[in-house]
């Protein structure tokens, strides 16, 4: 399911917004003890990276 935070679409579609908005939810969630499956913390990982690389080409 794709909304407009971007979830369901792969990192590299994403927006820098969404791309925030997403690491933000899942910090929170993992923050509160609520997500522990293996793919959340890979998706994560991705966003990450990927919000880091746009951020050096854009500064």
């Amino acid at each position: 399911m794709k909304d407009k935070h971007g979830f369901g679409k792969p990192v590299s579609e994403c927006t820098v917004e969404q791309l925030e908005h997403q690491i933000t939810y899942h910090d929170t969630q993992v923050l509160h003890g609520r997500v522990g499956t293996p793919n959340v913390h890979v998706r994560l990982a991705e966003l990450r990276r990927e919000f880091a690389r746009r951020m050096e080409e854009t500064y």
